[in-house]
């Protein structure tokens, strides 16, 4: 699945002027990391750099997908709350990737 997301990810954010990286290392406070399987974000990490900006909707991030692997579903969290995702189409206001075309 993090393979398939980073393809389609990187597709799409060739197009819109965004970079997906996978397993980017997170700064949330001062001594404090998370390694998310894949982030989509608006400037591209140089080298082994670290994002400071991390992609948690308290910090100003727009989007965030909780992704279940085995079923393809999971939940959208966005500004207008969490949208639970059956039909294996997870969207945002720019782009949606469908995993139901997923070669797993």
């Amino acid at each position: 699945m993090q393979g398939f997301l980073i393809r389609e990810l990187w597709a799409i954010g060739r197009r819109l002027g965004l970079f997906a990286v996978p397993e980017q290392r997170v700064q949330i406070r001062p001594n404090r990391y998370r390694v998310p399987d894949v982030c989509m974000v608006a400037e591209k990490p140089e080298g082994r750099g670290i994002v400071t900006r991390p992609p948690y909707l308290n910090f100003g991030v727009t989007w965030v997908w909780v992704i279940d692997p085995a079923s393809r579903t999971g939940q959208v969290h966005g500004p207008n709350g969490v949208a639970n995702i059956e039909d294996r189409v997870f969207s945002t206001d720019r782009f949606s990737v469908d995993l139901s075309i997923a070669d797993l």
